[in-house]
């Protein structure tokens, strides 16, 4: 997910943008992750950003389209054909 690491808040966006997308559709987020993961992944954005702005970067990504959230997965990834 985004290398909580490398851009912690890119990852939060991502992680919010998936559950508003997942909730539209009808499905539940935790049928389709790793649950342990997932709150491993959101805990370490967490500690790294501090809860403002964990949830500041969420609220972004659940905020956001589905074109835009596969926009912005998709920044800095190549794009050419395999």
């Amino acid at each position: 997910m985004a290398g909580t690491q490398e851009d912690p808040l890119r990852a939060v966006r991502l992680l919010g943008a998936t559950e508003a997308l997942l909730e539209s559709a009808g499905v539940s987020r935790y049928a389709q992750v790793d649950r342990e993961l997932d709150a491993r992944v959101a805990d370490a954005a967490r500690e790294r950003l501090g809860e403002r702005a964990w949830n500041a970067a969420r609220d972004e990504g659940r905020a956001m389209s589905f074109d835009e959230a596969v926009a912005y997965a998709l920044e800095g990834e190549d794009q050419s054909p395999a």
